[in-house]
C-alpha cells in the first residue's frame, strides 16, 4: 500500500540531528561527496538512468509478474539528488558521503557513508547502504526495509528526501557502535506485495549476498510502512524457511489480512481504489456499471497480488495474521492509526490479538485520530534496538498496547493528554466521507470490550437512514457493510459511547475557521471520483474519535 513518506525533519532529534537549512545544496569543502549521476534506473537497459515506464513494461501484470521488478520509474534530476546529498549528511552527522550505482563500486575501509543504487537480486531491486568503515570481511546486522505500494527505490530517497535508513547507517559507527548495513526493497515490482514466492527467494537471495558483503544474515532486522510493513512481518515469518534469521521485525501501519484488500468498501477506504488502480490500471476503481462490477473486478486484483482469489484462504495461508506463530522469540514492534485509509483498524487489532493469544510478547502503538502515518514512538523503538544491536548489547521492546494521539505539536501519549492512566481502547469509528447512491460503504466502530455503543445516520430530511447499537464484545470492533441512501444529500452522523454523546465533530480535521469539522457523508447521483473520495485532498480518512485534539468545537 503506498505509504505516506516519513518526516524526516521532526525525527531527526531522535538521531541526535540538526534541520537541514531551507534551500541548502552539497558543498563540495574537499571532503565533499563522490554522487553519480545520472541515478541508476536500469532503464532502458543495465545501469541506464531513464524513467522506466509503471506500466506496459510486461505484457500482462499477473501473479509474479510485476511491472518494475528490475527498474525503477523514477529518476531524480541532479538538483533532487543534490538535496538528498545534504539532507543526508546533515541527519548522519556530516558524514562523507559516496553514491554509486554498481555495487562493484564501493570502497572497503572508506570513511564515507556508501549507497549503491537500485542493486538487482533475483528479481527484485536493493538500494544498499554501508557503513564508514564497511569491509567484505564484516559482521554487520542487516536492516532490511520494504517500500510502500507502488513507491520505487528512488522515489522513497531522492523524490521525497527520506533520510532515516542512511541516517540511521552513517551513525551506526559513531559513539563506539560497530556499524550495520541496511537497504531498501521495492518488494518485487510495483504490483508486487513482496510476498509472491519469486520476491520470498529474492529476499533470501539478498541476505545471501549481504553476508558475502560483510552482513550477517543471522541478525537480521525488517522494517517497512504499509505493503514494506506487511512484508517485513512476513519476511520476518520465513515461511519458505530460507536460510537467514530476522531477530526483529518493525512494521508501520501495515497490512495484516491480504484478503481483506479484495472486501473493503472503497468509498470509506478510498486508498485501497488507488491499489485498484495501480494492480489493474486506469479506471479499476470506477462504478460505472454499477457496485456488481466492482466487486467482480477485486478477485482478479486478489489474484494478482497474491495468486488466489478466495479472500479466506488468503488470510489463513500467506497473509502476516497466518504466519503470527513464526514470529515466535522475534522482537516485534507494530502501529496503526485510527483512521487508516486503506485498514480497518479492527483487522490490525486481530492482529495484535492473535499475537497476544500465542503467548508472542510485542510492543503496539495505537494512534488516535491518526490516518495512514508512522509512529514516531515506534521509529524510536526502532532507533533504541538499533544503537542497542550496534554496540553488542540487547534491547527488549514494551510488551502490550499504548495508545498515542494525534496533536498539531505531534503524537502524544494519550495518558499525557488526558492526565489519565488509559487502559482500554477508545472509542473510533470509520466513516466515508462521500459516496454514491446505493453503493456499498463500510462502518466500523471500535472501544472497550463490554462498553455499550450506538451509531445513527440522519437523512437531509431529519429521518433516521440506519442505526445500530450494541456492545463490543472481546473482537473490541463491529462492523457493518450497508448501502448507501439512495436519495442525494448530505447526512449527519450522530454517536454515544458508555452511555454519554460523542460529539460529531471530534473528527480529525479542522477547517478554515479553525472549527473542528462535523461528521458527515456527502451522498451524490453518481458515484465519486476516486480523488473526491478522501474528505480533502492530502488528507488519508474521515472518522471520529472519542477524544478530539484538534481545533475548537463551534458546533451550537
Amino acid at each position: 500500500m503506498r505509504y505516506h513518506t516519513w518526516v524526516w525533519v521532526v525525527l531527526l532529534a531522535l538521531l541526535g540531528g540538526a534541520a537541514l537549512p531551507a534551500g541548502a545544496l552539497a558543498q563540495d569543502g574537499g571532503n565533499g561527496p563522490d554522487v553519480a549521476f545520472p541515478v541508476a534506473t536500469h532503464y532502458p537497459g543495465s545501469g541506464d538512468g531513464d524513467p522506466a515506464p509503471k506500466h506496459g513494461e510486461v505484457e500482462e501484470v499477473a501473479y509474479g509478474v510485476y511491472n518494475n521488478r528490475l527498474t525503477d520509474y523514477y529518476a531524480p534530476d541532479r538538483g533532487q539528488l543534490l538535496q538528498f546529498v545534504t539532507a543526508v549528511r546533515v541527519a548522519a552527522g556530516m558524514t562523507p558521503l559516496a553514491i554509486y550505482n554498481d555495487f562493484a563500486d564501493a570502497v572497503e575501509g572508506s570513511d564515507a557513508l556508501q549507497i549503491v543504487n537500485n542493486v538487482p537480486i533475483e528479481g527484485a531491486l536493493y538500494t544498499i547502504f554501508l557503513p564508514p568503515g564497511w569491509t567484505r570481511g564484516g559482521n554487520y546486522p542487516v536492516v532490511l526495509s520494504g517500500n510502500g505500494a507502488g513507491i520505487s527505490n528512488n522515489r522513497r530517497l531522492y523524490g521525497s528526501l527520506e533520510v532515516l535508513v542512511p541516517a540511521v547507517v552513517g551513525r551506526s559507527v559513531q559513539d563506539g557502535r560497530g556499524g550495520l548495513v541496511a537497504a531498501i526493497s521495492n518488494c518485487g515490482g510495483t504490483e508486487s506485495q513482496g510476498v509472491d514466492e519469486m520476491t520470498l527467494r529474492s529476499v533470501g537471495a539478498f541476505f545471501d549476498f549481504m553476508a558475502a558483503n560483510g552482513g550477517d544474515k543471522h541478525n537480521a532486522v525488517t522494517t517497512g510502512g504499509s505493503r514494506g510493513g506487511g512484508s517485513a512481518l512476513v519476511w520476518a515469518a520465513n515461511p519458505l524457511d530460507l536460510d537467514y534469521t530476522v531477530r526483529a521485525v518493525f512494521a508501520h501501519v501495515p497490512p495484516t489480512h491480504y484478503g481483506a484488500l479484495g472486501m473493503t468498501s472503497i468509498l470509506t477506504y478510498p486508498s485501497l481504489g488507488e491499489i485498484a488502480e495501480l494492480v489493474g490500471g486506469e479506471g479499476a476503481s470506477r462504478f460505472d456499471a454499477g457496485p456488481e462490477s466492482m466487486a467482480q473486478r477485486f478477485p482478479a486484483m486478489l489474484d494478482i497480488l497474491t495468486g488466489m482469489e478466495d479472500p479466506a484462504e488468503i488470510d489463513a495461508t500467506i497473509s502476516p495474521v497466518a504466519l503470527a506463530e513464526r514470529l515466535r522469540g522475534k522482537q516485534i514492534a507494530i502501529s496503526e492509526g485510527t483512521h487508516d485509509s486503506f485498514f480497518q483498524l479492527a483487522l490490525f487489532l486481530a492482529f495484535d490479538r492473535t499475537l497476544t493469544g500465542l503467548g508472542i510478547d510485542h510492543a503496539t502503538a495505537v494512534v488516535l485520530g491518526d490516518g495512514h502515518e508512522m509512529s514516531t514512538w515506534l521509529y524510536s523503538q526502532t532507533v533504541e534496538y538499533l544503537d542497542a544491536v550496534t554496540r553488542g548489547a540487547t534491547y527488549t521492546v514494551p510488551n502490550g498496547r499504548v495508545y498515542f494521539i494525534k496533536t498539531p505539536d505531534g503524537q502524544v501519549r494519550l495518558d499525557d493528554f488526558l492526565g489519565a492512566p488509559v487502559a482500554a481502547l477508545p472509542f473510533t469509528v470509520e466513516l466515508p466521507a462521500r459516496s454514491g447512491a446505493g453503493l456499498p460503504i463500510d462502518v466500523s466502530a471500535c472501544g472497550a470490550v463490554d462498553e455499550t455503543w450506538r451509531i445513527t445516520l440522519t437523512g437531509p430530511d431529519g429521518a433516521v437512514a440506519w442505526e445500530q447499537s450494541g456492545v463490543f464484545d472481546e473482537t473490541e470492533c463491529a462492523t457493518f457493510r450497508l448501502a448507501t441512501p439512495g436519495a442525494p444529500g448530505v447526512y449527519e452522523w450522530s454517536f454515544t459511547y458508555a452511555g454519554a454523546v460523542v460529539p460529531s465533530t471530534n473528527t480529525p480535521f479542522v477547517g478554515g475557521d479553525g472549527c473542528r469539522v462535523e461528521a458527515v457523508t456527502v451522498v451524490d447521483a453518481q458515484p465519486p471520483l476516486l480523488e473526491a473520495r478522501f474528505y480533502r485532498p492530502g488528507h488519508l480518512s474521515f472518522g471520529i474519535d472519542q477524544f478530539a485534539a484538534r481545533g475548537a468545537d463551534c458546533a451550537e
